[in-house]
């Protein structure tokens, strides 16, 4: 799939947001879940509503009303599609989801709904970034990029610097269960935070000379995904989908570099970090 889609990269301006960076991963988890990957113009809207909120407060009621409203029609989407799957079962996720039974009780549309939905958005939207943030890395960081060239040995440990340098999310929100404090701040139960998982990643109690890129960094325990029990589930398929298409990329091009970085336009999402466009100029 990915070498499909690169048949059409070639010279100047090409956007590898719009070539590669976003198809690859929109069909690969819309073929998953078992939706038709043709309607990825759809999954782009409605993620790009639901992300580009300037209120991230999940302590104010109202961003908590708005976020329900920008899901509506992808929920209803996806609702549609689990009807389906009820009358007839298909070879996919979505099928594997209406069958699932915990402790003798099925999921209800509901469940499955708000479960697809982080699949579907949360599948492509990460990968999708840490793609553009790679090639950002290699920009800045030739000779890195140089040596992960020679050695495609080095693809796995790279993705995992991209990750630590300019990891997607840039926080996480969790819910605190009991009273708390964190360095000598009190923090009540069932009230929100946000861990900066960028800020992890700088740490340089964790990493020496946090600010540079290195692929031959070990050990690299970035934080990117997550940590403990709400660790990324996508974390595999996302580290897989960014190997093969870094491989691919750089085995097809014997030149990749930023066309125009003043026509780079990044995201404007609180809390994420990647590009919307990436013109590239390449040379098979």
């Amino acid at each position: 799939m990915t070498n499909e889609l690169l048949d059409d990269i070639d010279g100047t301006g090409v956007d590898l947001v719009e070539s590669l960076a976003y198809p690859l991963p929109v069909i690969v988890i819309a073929e998953m879940l078992g939706v038709p990957a043709s309607d990825r113009g759809l999954f782009r809207k409605w993620a790009d509503d639901l992300l580009t909120s300037q209120n991230m407060d999940f302590n104010d009621p109202k961003f908590v009303e708005e976020a329900k409203e920008k899901v509506r029609d992808l929920d209803a989407y996806l609702l549609e599609h689990i009807v389906a799957r009820r009358k007839q079962g298909r070879d996919d996720l979505l099928s594997k989801l209406v069958e699932a039974e915990i402790d003798g009780e099925g999921l209800d549309d509901g469940e499955i709904t708000n479960f697809s939905r982080l699949l579907l958005v949360a599948g492509h939207i990460t990968t999708t970034m840490l793609l553009g943030n790679a090639m950002l890395c290699f920009h800045d960081n030739p000779e890195a990029a140089a040596d992960v060239r020679a050695n495609p040995t080095l693809l796995p440990s790279a993705v995992e610097e991209i990750l630590r340098v300019r990891s997607p999310f840039l926080f996480s929100a969790r819910i605190t269960a009991v009273d708390t404090e964190l360095a000598g701040t009190p923090i009540p139960a069932n009230k929100m935070v946000a861990p900066w998982l960028l800020s992890a990643n700088h740490d340089e109690r964790q990493f020496p000379d946090p600010e540079r890129f290195d692929p031959h960094r070990d050990p690299n325990r970035q934080s990117g995904f997550g940590h403990g029990i709400h660790f990324c589930l996508g974390a595999p398929l996302a580290r897989l989908e960014a190997r093969v298409a870094l491989a691919a990329l750089l085995n097809r091009f014997s030149d990749i570099e930023i066309a125009d970085p003043a026509a780079v336009v990044y995201r404007e999402s609180p809390g994420m970090y990647g590009v919307k466009v990436l013109p590239l100029e390449v040379r098979r």
